[in-house]
């Protein structure tokens, strides 16, 4: 018997709410490690989950968590994508990305910088990452 093209999958908070959801929902990861899996998160989804480039405003604003979460986030995924349109491939992105910030910060902590450039650049945006 063939499997069911749509798989379930629990992601309730500690078992206790039993709402399924498909294979491919919108839903962020709860630790990427590194700026290359926040780029595949945001391009291509990661686990099985939907792209974050391809979520819509209902998907985004679902919860506050996972709105604030998003918002994070994108700051990160439009620096590489300013970068990647400039002909730098993402690998390469992220070394940019960490050669302004230090390759030794975590994800959180070069977030962290990129929301503190908003106030300290024009436009908001790290002078080496235009």
């Amino acid at each position: 018997q063939a499997m069911e093209a749509v798989q379930k999958i629990n992601h309730g908070r500690g078992g206790h709410n039993n709402e399924l959801t498909e294979v491919g929902a919108a839903i962020l990861s709860s630790n990427p490690g590194s700026l290359i899996v926040l780029w595949r998160e945001y391009q291509f989804g990661i686990d099985g989950k939907k792209a974050a480039k391809l979520w819509d405003r209902d998907e985004i604003n679902s919860s506050q968590k996972t709105k604030q979460k998003y918002w994070r986030r994108n700051h990160v995924w439009q620096a590489i994508a300013r970068l990647v349109g400039g002909g730098r491939t993402a690998e390469l992105a992220v070394i940019e990305i960490q050669k302004v910030y230090g390759f030794e910060l975590s994800v959180t902590k070069i977030i962290n910088e990129m929301i503190k450039d908003r106030q300290r650049h024009p436009g908001g945006i790290h002078p080496n990452l235009r």
